[in-house]
């Protein structure tokens, strides 16, 4: 399955292949999700900043605060949006 922009959605995917949810109407309940399970995001259409994120573990019950957190991540987070008048590529 792949979810994207409410604008993405409305366009039929060009080869047929995958249909395309409203990533905007879409509930992390349809995604059965079990611990372990991995899916991709893409942040940043024009840069493509793919990430690859796994389930750790679910308790059923929500709590106060605000959602989803990161619970672990690799290296430094580059910039989103460099300077490149200071030659940072």
């Amino acid at each position: 399955m792949e979810f994207t922009h409410p604008y993405a959605a409305e366009e039929a995917d060009p080869w047929g292949d995958t249909p395309l949810y409203d990533a905007s109407k879409t509930t992390i309940d349809f995604l059965s999700l079990h611990r372990g399970r991995k899916f991709e995001y893409l942040f940043d259409f024009g840069d493509s900043w793919w990430h690859e994120i796994t389930l750790v573990k679910t308790d059923g019950h929500p709590r106060r605060g605000s959602y989803p957190r990161i619970v672990k991540k690799h290296g430094k987070s580059p910039p989103q949006y460099p300077d490149y008048d200071e030659g940072i590529c």
